[in-house]
């Protein structure tokens, strides 16, 4: 692995001793190295320039895409090969700039810690018995740096006797290190922070600096790290701003020196590139923030909660009950329920289904108190399941059961869509009420459905009407009425039939704004 990195090294010895023997100072010759560094790498921070706004070009319609198919992994996936193809984007070359920095920083590692092997072309043998002679361990990183300390403190001369050096060379190595100034603004740029500190401790302080300015400039202006999210934004900036204070402390100067002025290069080339190739030519702001919008909906289709010992316990129910629904195969009917005042509707059918047959009614609610639960403790044929709205479209799209009833109309439209692993999944609507679907919904709320419960003769005329005026597939009609406002009946008949047993009735008094609620005894009579 030494070896390897050695030989990685030398083009960046060779560049890093061009620009030492062009300015004669240390601390200028790593400012060029870097500068140089960034001009030769150019060209490729312009490709991956406009390699990163073809990404954000392609966002809104990838949000979009997020949206659409919403839990659906894999048609997210084929859809954004499918788009990253059309625009030839790249996006492993977003990890170009991520490699190469931590290249060139190997590069800069091994040339500060070694200045006798690349700058002044010393042989591994005269540094081994330079080593042996100063009691030095070749395979300590600093050892380089300590034969450089030997000479200016006097402890090595040009007339030490080292076994397998002669004279010339010691005399050749003197000379090139008496020339060698590595002290810059007043810092020994071969001396390790972490082992003096003192007013070292500010090349610590502004390596965290410089990367804090980089990743806050970055996250303001960066074509494409502008459109990540917080975390990921602010998850690389507390990465960055670590590994700075790290170089800083436990690295010698120099190579803080080098990684503050690759940040400050960086920022400078950023808002340059952004210049010449401005990301506001090419991408459309305005579809990109209808995306993030649409994407946003979803992202918020539950309602954010404190996160208390309830809302973490009702975390883990749901994610106990999805894989509960999954592991039971050949399910026959499923209901779905968005709240625990739904189940009403449902009463009378599941009711029926529970005394004509041998079925498992699977009851999925997106309401962790609903009404439900309490019921199929008592009737074991029944078996619900708490899944909040956010995990139902994966479910919905997964769905393996012959009948799914549910009262949600404009089903596979937005959120919830019919299954894609069981295409043939009978999708019943079941009403909650006894309005006109013509007038009270929107258009084409009910094509996605196989069959409809019709509340009446108005509900099967109109959508006999609109299946001809649309010319869409005929839909399984079922005259079912509407089972709840059979028991409101029935339940007032009672209730004028004894009056006693009503206990006290209550007015509900409403006007706009607020609501009073009377309880007091009303006569029947």
């Amino acid at each position: 692995m030494n070896r390897l990195l050695y030989y990685i090294c030398i083009p960046f010895g060779w560049l890093m001793k061009g620009c030492w023997l062009l300015v004669r100072d240390y601390g200028l010759a790593i400012l060029l190295f870097t500068l140089v560094s960034k001009i030769v790498l150019l060209p490729l921070s312009v490709w991956i320039q406009k390699n990163s706004i073809k990404m954000v070009k392609i966002q809104p319609a990838v949000n979009f895409l997020k949206a659409k198919h919403y839990g659906d992994t894999e048609a997210i996936a084929e859809g954004q090969a499918k788009l990253f193809k059309e625009q030839k984007y790249r996006p492993m070359l977003s990890l170009i700039p991520l490699i190469l920095q931590i290249v060139l920083l190997m590069g800069v590692i091994e040339i500060i810690y070694h200045p006798l092997s690349y700058l002044f072309g010393v042989g591994d043998g005269v540094l081994a018995s330079l080593a042996s002679y100063l009691g030095l361990d070749p395979s300590v990183s600093s050892f380089q740096l300590s034969i450089v300390e030997a000479f200016r403190s006097g402890a090595l001369t040009v007339s030490a006797a080292v076994p397998g050096v002669d004279s010339a060379t010691l005399s050749g190595i003197a000379e090139a290190v008496s020339s060698f100034h590595t002290e810059f603004l007043g810092f020994q740029l071969c001396t390790v922070p972490s082992e003096v500190w003192g007013i070292y401790t500010l090349v610590p302080v502004a390596a965290g600096l410089s990367s804090f300015v980089l990743c806050l400039t970055q996250n303001l202006s960066n074509v494409i790290q502008h459109e990540q999210g917080k975390l990921s934004k602010y998850g690389l900036m507390a990465v960055s701003v670590g590994i700075s204070l790290y170089l800083g402390c436990f690295v010698p100067a120099g190579i803080a020196l080098y990684w503050i002025a690759s940040n400050l290069f960086s920022v400078v080339q950023m808002y340059l590139l952004n210049a010449a190739i401005n990301p506001k030519k090419y991408v459309d702001y305005k579809a990109l923030e209808e995306s993030r919008r649409a994407l946003a909906e979803i992202e918020a289709l539950e309602p954010k909660k404190k996160k208390d010992a309830s809302y973490r316990k009702n975390r883990k129910r749901e994610k106990k009950d999805y894989r509960r629904f999954f592991k039971v195969v050949n399910k026959h009917v499923v209901f779905y329920s968005e709240k625990s005042g739904f189940y009403k509707y449902f009463s009378d059918v599941i009711d029926s289904l529970l005394a004509h047959s041998n079925l498992t009614v699977h009851y999925v609610t997106n309401d962790p108190d609903d009404v439900i639960f309490g019921i199929a403790e008592k009737q074991p044929r029944i078996r619900a399941y708490y899944i909040g709205l956010k995990k139902l479209i994966p479910l919905m799209m997964l769905l393996e059961c012959d009948v799914m009833v549910m009262t949600t109309p404009d089903f596979d439209k937005f959120y919830l869509k019919r299954s894609r692993i069981k295409p043939d999944v009978e999708y019943i609507y079941l009403p909650h009420d006894m309005m006109s679907v013509h007038m009270g919904f929107r258009e084409g709320a009910l094509d996605a459905f196989d069959t409809i419960f019709c509340s009446g003769e108005h509900v099967k005329n109109e959508v006999l009407a609109t299946e001809r005026v649309y010319h869409l597939p005929a839909k399984t009609l079922v005259s079912f009425g509407y089972p709840l406002a059979d028991r409101l009946v029935s339940d007032g008949i009672k209730a004028r039939s004894n009056p006693s047993a009503g206990g006290r009735k209550k007015i509900l008094i409403a006007r706009r704004g607020r609501r009073t609620t009377f309880s007091t005894p009303v006569s029947t009579g």
